[in-house]
């Protein structure tokens, strides 16, 4: 029996599955390498005081004059973290050729994400890595797998590098992380969806890093 072909979302041609990329969404650059997962039930617990190991070794190192920092963050990695993605994100929805295209993107979001979204940084830039930044954001939707069967209206825009104008249906919309939208300032990387109507004619995708 044959191999059953996969279609690369970008070019839309179909290949053998050794023939697709493991794409990250966000980009690896942007820290998306080691995603965990945290036990907040275990987290909570030992906040109200009920891990006495816990308070034995901050009290060991307090009395020794040693690095709380290094003592907290040893009981973080040992107690309450688990990998979720040892490798980040991936998934395989482009072919290679379609991945390597989309590294141009990448660079360009790599500069947006560095300077923290500052508008008064961006604002200097060329109106070209401009434009790759936003591709950069459109493209990462095409591999989140709450879009996969979606039919996007913005292929032509993200193939073309030269092109300057999106006219399709879908918008961008940023909400700055803070503490009003991730009260326990883990910062963890997450995908979603949600069906606005309940009617599948608004649609939102939520991609964070």
């Amino acid at each position: 029996m044959s191999e059953q072909k996969v279609q690369c979302r970008l070019c839309e041609q179909f290949f053998d599955d050794l023939d697709m990329s493991e794409e990250h969404y966000p980009a690896h650059s942007v820290g998306n390498d080691d995603i965990i997962q945290l036990d907040f039930i275990k987290l909570a617990d030992d906040f109200m005081g009920e891990n006495k190991e816990l308070n034995r070794k901050i009290g060991n190192a307090i009395r020794n004059g040693e690095n709380l920092q290094s003592t907290a963050e040893e009981y973080f990695d040992n107690s309450l973290a688990e990998d979720l993605y040892p490798k980040g994100r991936t998934a395989r929805t482009l072919c290679r050729k379609c991945n390597t295209f989309f590294g141009k993107y990448d660079e360009a979001y790599k500069k947006f994400f560095d300077e923290d979204g500052n508008p008064k940084k961006i604002k200097g830039f060329q109106e070209q890595t401009k434009l790759q930044i936003v591709k950069a954001l459109y493209a990462k939707f095409l591999s989140i797998p709450e879009t996969q069967g979606i039919k996007f209206d913005f292929l032509d825009f993200l193939r073309d590098p030269d092109a300057k104008k999106y006219n399709g249906e879908w918008r961008l919309y940023f909400v700055k992380r803070d503490y009003s939208t991730d009260p326990m300032g883990f910062k963890d990387i997450q995908t979603g969806k949600i069906d606005w109507n309940m009617d599948g004619k608004m649609l939102v995708f939520e991609l964070s890093d």
